[in-house]
């Protein structure tokens, strides 16, 4: 059996500013997908609130979901 190697492990980041710029292409079930990782993962709030204004928004405009 192979021994871990930690430095091998690649660290992930989320660049809020370029989901804020593609919130508009996702569609619903993926905002809504985002929302629930969002919360489940505990990355922080705000990826939710921007998911769930857009969300908002498309309700407003008449979007069944």
């Amino acid at each position: 059996m192979e021994e871990f190697d930690e430095t091998q492990i690649k660290h992930t980041s989320i660049n809020i500013d370029l989901i804020k710029k593609n919130v508009p292409a996702y569609s619903n079930e993926k905002l809504c997908e985002m929302v629930v990782c969002d919360r489940y993962f505990c990355m922080g709030n705000e990826i939710s609130v921007i998911c769930m204004e857009e969300l908002a928004k498309r309700r407003e405009n008449g979007d069944q979901f």
